[in-house]
């Protein structure tokens, strides 16, 4: 059988999404909605976790890929404990505030 040429293309759009490579990871919308709803303050892993209902796992497996699009950023350290904030000025960030709200209006 001999590969559909849209097909190939599809699969390639896909790979180098930026949208699926974060959205398609489990967790990560509920990570930023839970330091979007921070309005910027920095929140522990450990408050995050719970807050968002992941597990510690989720959030260190997905922890790079949200640095490396800048969703979110180090804040501060209070002793051992790493905390994570949004900037709530970000494109990427009120793009998704936008869509949150959007969505929210037309819940049915």
């Amino acid at each position: 059988m001999e590969d559909n040429p849209s097909t190939k293309n599809a699969e390639s759009l896909f790979e180098r999404n930026p949208v699926i490579d974060v959205f398609g990871k489990g967790g990560n919308l509920r990570i930023l909605i839970i330091l979007i709803d921070a309005a910027g303050a920095p929140l522990s892993v450990a408050d995050i976790t719970n807050q968002a209902n992941v597990s510690r796992q989720t959030f260190y497996d997905n922890r790079e890929t949200l640095l490396k699009y800048n969703l979110i950023e180090e804040a501060d350290k209070i002793g051992n404990t790493q905390r994570y904030k949004v900037d709530m000025t970000s494109d990427p960030i009120q793009a998704l505030m936008q869509l949150y709200d959007t969505m929210i209006d037309i819940e049915p």
